[in-house]
């Protein structure tokens, strides 16, 4: 069932080096395989533990008020 559409409440940015857009461009072409299995909130987790992201829990996967 497709829910109706929102506007996030938060968001986050990652950039990466020139040198590493082919890389990035094969990380794209391939999440359908890379995320199997994963949910979003784990992915994401993952990425700012492994970007040494200091984590606010309040900030996290809270619905809006």
């Amino acid at each position: 069932m497709k829910s109706r559409f929102e506007w996030q409440v938060g968001y986050a940015a990652f950039s990466y080096n020139k040198s590493e857009i082919k890389r990035v461009y094969r990380y794209i072409e391939n999440q359908e395989e890379h995320y199997y299995g994963i949910s979003f909130p784990e992915e994401y987790l993952n990425m700012l533990v492994k970007n040494g992201v200091e984590l606010q829990e309040q900030y996290l996967f809270h619905a809006p008020v």
